[in-house]
């Protein structure tokens, strides 16, 4: 199985820019969790004519906090409808295609694509690259490293109430420096999901 995925926003490119973009990757499927998106069909005539599948996968991933499976990130991964998505990808990815993971905002951590969607991926060992401008790849890591400086002292505090609930509760009482950042950036992911969700009012992305 291919170890290697993308993910892009279509912001304000035209489909005729974005087509091109994707083709400097070799990308051949593009899977759009958008709702509703615009000149869809022009667009996957575009796709189409230049030898790249185009998978619409709103349906897997239209996560709404009106719900109760997807109220919360944890709650969301293991939902049938998340599931059903992420093994077609899986599944994409088997079959040796090269695929990219397309939503509306340009930056991957204003969507669900470079929250929800590569936590899931990322923690099955597949590596992300998010095509950010021609000149701009961000790998997962950059993200989280993105995620822990934009909540800062509030994720630390956070988490600090956890650990020491825990500790009190006789858990985590070997928990190192490397443990506390995972915690961290476990926690931002949760935060940075909720506040997705409700910016959209029930839309997914």
């Amino acid at each position: 199985m291919k170890n290697l995925i993308y993910t892009v926003g279509c912001g304000n490119k035209s489909n005729e820019q974005l087509c091109d973009s994707l083709m400097n990757y070799n990308i051949n499927c593009v899977v759009d969790i958008r709702n509703e998106p615009i000149k869809v069909e022009e667009l996957k005539k575009i796709l189409n004519n230049k030898g790249i599948y185009y998978i619409p996968m709103y349906n897997e991933f239209n996560l709404s906090e009106k719900v109760e499976e997807f109220f919360d990130f944890e709650a969301a991964r293991i939902s049938l409808s998340v599931k059903s998505g992420i093994e077609r990808i899986e599944n994409g990815l088997s079959k040796g295609f090269n695929i990219v993971i397309m939503g509306e905002e340009e930056n991957p951590l204003n969507c669900n694509r470079g929250i929800l969607i590569s936590y899931i991926l990322k923690n099955k060992g597949i590596n992300i690259k998010h095509l950010i401008s021609e000149d701009l790849v961000k790998c997962q890591k950059d993200l989280e490293d993105e995620l822990l400086k934009f909540f800062g002292v509030k994720l630390i505090k956070k988490v600090a109430e956890l650990s020491i609930k825990g500790i009190m509760k006789n858990k985590d009482l070997e928990m190192d420096e490397k443990d506390f950042r995972n915690e961290m950036i476990e926690e931002a992911y949760r935060i940075r999901y909720k506040e997705i969700l409700k910016k959209n009012a029930g839309t997914y992305d």
